[in-house]
């Protein structure tokens, strides 16, 4: 996925998805840069370089992935309650309708 298609899915505002480093088995490494050897490692504990960023490894599965799987489960689930909406209003309209043709 290039940068400009990141850009539009995010809407231009620099965020990222919650998924990526809250997936399953992605674990957050600090990313320091070696003020000697100006080599990067990625450390738990503070080092004695400067902090360059974060890193994500161990993903079981890539977030973009979790991101449709949970879109296609909303969409199943607003189906689901259009039908359980229709079938409602017709059980009581029905009820209703019947009750004043009766009485």
């Amino acid at each position: 996925m290039s940068q400009e298609d990141i850009s539009v899915l995010n809407m231009a505002t620099d965020s990222e998805s919650w998924w990526v480093r809250n997936g399953y088995g992605c674990r957050v490494d600090a990313v320091y840069t070696d003020n000697r050897t100006s080599q990067l490692s990625t450390q738990t504990a503070a080092a004695a370089g400067s902090y360059v960023g974060t890193t994500i490894v161990g993903c079981i599965i890539s977030y973009e992935y979790i991101e449709v799987l949970h879109a296609g489960l909303q969409c199943v689930l607003v189906v689901c309650a259009f039908i359980i909406h229709d079938l409602m209003i017709n059980l009581i309209c029905g009820d209703v309708s019947s009750a004043i043709t009766s009485g």
